[in-house]
């Protein structure tokens, strides 16, 4: 049997090589896979050796993820890729599973990824629980003209107000993450196109942003692509509506990710658009205790679930767990009935709101009775999560 090691993606060479096999894998070259990596941050990498070969690899993205109100510390996984002639034969189930473990023993409660296949992730542990959606509208469609509130190219020192309506707008919808300097990165400083950024000004501050780049379409017009739009206020979204529609002459279409109840699209005169479900990212509960207890929750459910949870792959997961929830927060112990039976996988889904316990019951045979179903409900229920971000 081949020797595997999974272990920190090493220096100059190392990165070469890794950036070869990424560059096959996601169908780019090395060059552009090398900045990736940089851009990455190569400490960060995480590489699979097998025979002392670089076989395969990937990077962690540390950031925190919203839920409840509170953000989660969560590690994104990217960048998974394998050398074409090591599929197949275990590798990155190998890889993944090393990579939770090593999470676990660095007190992380979650991971989140975006999946290229499903199987591989579910072999260690992660479950689909969140939407990623795009939306799309004509700009002759947007038939808005409301210019109440100013908006303006933005400058370096809007850059603190920006931030702090990115985290007022995560708190209030349950997936968005905290960014990483990383993400910020990508959207500020892309590495093949160049970001616009204006805001909205109104009497007390900024109260919307939109970050954005045009690409050229077949009819020699443009399309927007907003990086990131936020919106706090109705005049906020309306303005922005008018901003985009002020492109129409030269541009054809916008596109953003948002989700279906996205305020920009509340505030549309018709319902002239596209929503387009694009991914669905998936989540591994890699510490139950701490992913249960620094979760926010509704200040006006209290409740107590006794859960029995499997985990074939973190010892510590696999237990009884008396979950109390009361005034936006919740302690976890150990022990209980267990009268909640479920694995980590059909946990994740749960814990994000993305699905409720009667349908996990179908789709994963979670067990149950009714009036713990009804608990778990307004324990974990709410606006269905989604995420702007992608990495």
């Amino acid at each position: 049997m081949s020797d595997r090691t999974v272990r920190p993606l090493g220096g100059a060479e190392e990165q070469q090589a890794l950036a070869a096999v990424l560059g096959l894998a996601f169908g780019a070259g090395d060059e552009e896979a090398t900045r990736w990596i940089e851009r990455n941050d190569p400490a960060t990498g995480r590489v699979l050796m097998q025979d002392d070969r670089l076989v395969g690899g990937l990077f962690l993205h540390p950031m925190g993820q919203w839920f409840g109100g509170r953000s989660v510390p969560m590690v994104g996984i990217g960048g998974v890729g394998m050398d074409p002639g090591a599929r197949a034969a275990g590798g990155a189930t190998h890889l993944m599973r090393e990579t939770v473990k090593e999470l676990h023993a660095d007190g992380v409660p979650i991971s989140t990824l975006f999946p290229a296949t499903q199987p591989l992730y579910r072999r260690a542990g992660y479950e689909l629980a969140g939407s990623h959606f795009r939306v799309r509208v004509h700009t002759d469609r947007l038939r808005t003209h409301e210019r109440d509130l100013g908006i303006r190219r933005a400058e370096a020192s809007d850059l603190p107000a920006i931030d702090r309506l990115h985290a007022e707008n995560g708190r209030e919808n349950d997936g968005n993450v905290e960014r990483s300097p990383m993400l910020w990165a990508r959207i500020r400083e892309p590495i093949k196109s160049r970001t616009h950024t204006f805001v909205v000004e109104g009497d007390d501050g900024l109260e919307g942003y939109v970050y954005y780049f045009s690409t050229p379409n077949p009819r020699s017009h443009q399309d927007l692509d907003l990086q990131d739009v936020v919106v706090r206020t109705p005049a906020a979204a309306r303005r922005v509506l008018t901003f985009l529609l002020d492109h129409r002459s030269l541009v054809d279409s916008v596109t953003w990710r948002g989700h279906p109840a996205d305020p920009l699209l509340l505030q549309a005169r018709e319902q002239r658009h596209d929503v387009k479900l694009w991914d669905t990212w998936m989540v591994r509960i890699v510490d139950v205790e701490r992913a249960l207890t620094l979760r926010g929750y509704a200040p006006n459910v209290e409740a107590e679930v006794h859960l029995a949870v499997a985990d074939d792959l973190i010892t510590s997961n696999h237990d009884r767990f008396v979950l109390r929830v009361g005034g936006g927060e919740a302690t976890v112990e150990r022990g209980g009935e267990g009268r909640v039976r479920l694995d980590i996988r059909s946990l994740a889904p749960l814990y994000t709101g993305f699905a409720t316990p009667a349908q996990l019951r179908t789709a994963f045979g979670i067990q149950c009775n009714p009036e713990d179903a009804e608990r778990l409900t307004a324990v974990f229920g709410g606006a269905a999560p989604w995420m702007q971000d992608g990495f």
